[in-house]
């Protein structure tokens, strides 16, 4: 099999999934239980397994799940809850670089979602698919509108997602940049004259 779809050995080890062989002639197939995979094993399988497989357990398999804690914002201290007062109290953490792996992480793990839904995209049916029966031009005619429909949908969450990749990468920006002026307007006040110089 070519290099498409890659799983390292730790991702090998955690691979499971049930496969039947044999049967036919009235006999029930076998049910075997596959636990971890070694290199070999892998390149041995079917493409469609490969694929099926490395969607799974590839890096960025996780992407899209809010509860997975690979997925949690950066976070300084937990602000306290309550009744707004004046004084400022310790709150979240701003670290531009943070921000940036943050937004790159979730380009990466994006990308990865965008090869997995894209298979969507790319299934096309027709009534040949189907035999050519009697009202298959109609199933593939609702099919199509609903992939079409589908793929409109992912496409605005794609939008969203991307503007907010872009919110954190200005964020940081914006953030580091506040940072170097305020440090450069301390550093040049004079201690010994104690006027500063805002010029």
């Amino acid at each position: 099999m070519g290099d498409e779809f890659h799983l390292t050995d730790e991702q090998l080890k955690k691979v499971q999934y049930t496969e039947y062989v044999g049967g036919g002639h009235g006999a029930p197939p076998a049910e075997i239980k596959v636990n971890g995979l070694t290199q070999d094993q892998w390149d041995d399988l079917p493409e469609w397994r490969q694929r099926q497989l490395y969607y799974e357990y590839s890096t960025g398999a996780d992407a899209g799940k809010w509860d997975d804690p690979k997925n949690a914002l950066p976070r300084g201290t937990q602000p306290e809850r309550g009744e707004w007062k004046a004084q400022a109290k310790d709150g979240y953490d701003v670290d531009p670089a943070e921000l940036r792996k943050l937004a790159n992480d979730m380009k990466y793990k994006l990308d990865i979602w965008k090869r997995k839904i894209n298979q969507v995209g790319a299934t096309n049916i027709t009534t040949k698919d189907l035999g050519d029966t009697k009202g298959s031009d109609k199933f593939v005619e609702v099919a199509t509108a609903s992939k079409t429909g589908f793929q409109q949908y992912i496409s605005s969450i794609e939008t969203a997602y991307n503007a907010v990749i872009g919110k954190l990468r200005a964020t940081a920006d914006q953030y580091e940049n506040a940072h170097n002026n305020t440090s450069k307007k301390v550093g040049d006040v004079d201690p010994g004259s104690g006027a500063p110089d805002l010029t």
